[in-house]
């Protein structure tokens, strides 16, 4: 998944939080400051309850800071306020995927997609949600959607080497993590993902050497560390 967006939104009116506040969350937000941010979010969404922004940041503040279960709320009463928010129902088909209530997250991202047909992060995160539904082919053919629509996509570029693994495709597979890799040096997901795509072609050195990557990327990752003691 994808860190969640917050759109800025225009305050009109002393019924909506100003445009300094909305500002405020933002900069936090994505300067990594995320229990300001959060506090920040949380005081928007009581006091301005029926403008979207407060529901929306705290929704994808609590998403991000993993607090899952806690951001469900806010991403649902976002979206009731703005229902045609794209990035709103994306956001919450994220927290609903997380929840493993795959259906409803299925729902969502289609939603967002009605709303936004060029939505890349949508197709990405269906996607997901239907490859852990065991839809393969579905979830490839979105993926493809992700990336023809934003070839720079790396995430996109190593779930497709994900499922391409998942059918077997192995060739293929290896040419989607190079990609995501070739866009993202520093994705240590893709150099693990390469690394068990090329022990699995018997190419052991390269694979030795993509999982010695992943692990220079990335400290605790467990299960890079799994697949270089095998």
């Amino acid at each position: 998944m994808t860190k969640k967006k917050i759109d800025r939104l225009k305050a009109s009116s002393n019924k909506n939080p100003s445009q300094q506040l909305i500002e405020m969350v933002i900069d936090n937000y994505q300067s990594g400051k995320f229990k300001v941010a959060e506090k920040l979010a949380n005081s928007l969404s009581l006091n301005f309850p029926h403008h979207p922004f407060g529901w929306k940041a705290l929704g994808a503040i609590l998403q991000q800071t993993n607090k899952i279960k806690e951001s469900l709320v806010p991403m649902q009463k976002s979206v009731e306020l703005s229902p045609h928010d794209a990035e709103a129902h994306c956001n919450l088909g994220v927290t609903l995927h997380d929840l493993a209530k795959l259906g409803e997250a299925k729902e969502s991202f289609m939603k967002a997609l009605e709303f936004n047909p060029s939505f890349a992060e949508a197709y990405n995160n269906l996607g997901n949600t239907l490859l852990k539904m065991g839809k393969l082919d579905d979830a490839k053919a979105n993926y493809k959607t992700a990336i023809a629509l934003k070839p720079d996509y790396a995430e996109a570029h190593n779930n497709l080497g994900n499922v391409l693994k998942e059918l077997g495709d192995l060739s293929v597979a290896k040419v989607s993590y190079s990609e995501a890799i070739s866009l993202k040096p520093d994705f240590a997901d893709a150099h693990h993902e390469l690394s068990i795509t090329l022990r699995e072609q018997g190419e052991i050195e390269k694979a030795f050497s993509a999982s010695i990557k992943a692990l220079s990327l990335k400290q605790n990752f467990i299960e890079a560390y799994v697949n270089l003691s095998q």
